[in-house]
């Protein structure tokens, strides 16, 4: 009797397991399936992260090389591939295979937090002030609105070791309408369709991709020594450049100073 009481008692048991195994491999291919689908959306996030980011200087209507200001950003999406990272480790000590989901993660967390700090190595870096590039107010005739946000570009963004680019992304206010008036009339600025390709050869990177920007981009070139607008020198030697750069639409200014040798 014995016997069998333990015999039913063995079968009751394994009876009660089926389903209870059952139970825990369905629950486990539900997991792992989620953890398919948060993989799957964490690049997708991430690449349209990339995307936004990069549409950024548009969107704020300001210069490419200003685009680091606004990395900052980056940590606000941060939480899905920490999501992707945290739900990895959780579910892999579970048995459950997620190890893409916590590779996925740390790439992005790795890459955001990178992005992120740029921000603010461009605060700390490339701070100027209005009187920074006040000094171009006597090369292009005009007094240059202090309402606005002025930045110096890092050196190694420039392509000349003796000068400096700034920019000056304006308010749309009063003084800004007055700048621009003064500008459109003065016949030292001319539109960049109107830049020769000679002259673009000797701009620095910065300047030159701004003039490629827009055909109703303003700009203006000034030779120190020989007191010449937008004209190479005919004379062989080393020449003080100015260049200022203006977008209409989008109120920003980029002025830049460097050296230009000329040996025909």
């Amino acid at each position: 009797m014995k016997k069998e009481a333990i015999l039913e008692s063995e079968k009751t048991t394994e009876t009660e397991q089926i389903p209870r195994k059952k139970g825990i491999r369905d629950r486990k291919d539900k997991i792992r399936i989620r953890m398919i689908v948060l993989f799957v959306f964490t690049l997708l996030f991430s690449y349209f992260v990339f995307v936004f980011m990069a549409a950024v200087p548009n969107m704020m209507g300001i210069s490419f090389f200003m685009a680091p200001e606004y990395y900052w950003y980056f940590y606000l999406f941060l939480p899905v591939p920490l999501l992707s990272l945290i739900l990895g480790i959780k579910y892999k000590k579970q048995g459950i295979k997620c190890q893409k989901n916590i590779v996925v993660g740390c790439i992005f967390i790795i890459l955001f937090l990178l992005f992120g700090r740029l921000s603010l190595d461009f605060h700390l870096n490339c701070k100027a002030t209005h009187q920074d590039i006040a000094h171009f107010q006597d090369i292009i005739g005009i007094e240059i609105p202090s309402s606005g946000k002025y930045r110096q570009l890092p050196f190694d963004t420039v392509d000349t070791k003796d000068g400096g680019i700034y920019v000056a992304k304006f308010k749309d206010d009063k003084q800004t309408k007055e700048f621009e008036q003064q500008l459109i009339q003065n016949k030292n600025w001319i539109l960049s369709r109107d830049y020769s390709f000679s002259m673009r050869d000797l701009l620095p990177i910065p300047l030159a991709s701004e003039l490629s920007l827009s055909e109703d981009t303003y700009c203006l070139t000034y030779f120190e020594k020989v007191n010449l607008y937008n004209t190479l020198p005919t004379e062989p030697g080393n020449y003080r450049v100015s260049t200022c750069v203006y977008h209409i639409k989008n109120h920003y200014l980029m002025c830049g100073e460097y050296t230009y040798s000329s040996i025909s």
